[in-house]
């Protein structure tokens, strides 16, 4: 039988979510490239919007 995940670690990983979006948003969000490109503007949402959804996810739990 598995061990339970404690809370300690899913607060671990609800916050390495969060970094990893802080991250992604501030190396990236304004940057020339996704602004005047809307593929990569597009890809760059998709991206921004898993990460978030992986952190509703894990705060669920």
């Amino acid at each position: 039988m598995e061990k339970p995940i404690g809370e300690d670690f899913i607060h671990e990983a609800l916050d390495r979510a969060h970094i990893a979006s802080s991250h992604l948003q501030m190396a990236l969000g304004e940057h020339e490239v996704v602004q005047k490109m809307p593929d990569v503007r597009e890809a760059y949402e998709k991206a921004v919007e898993a990460l978030e959804d992986l952190y509703q996810l894990i705060g669920s739990k």
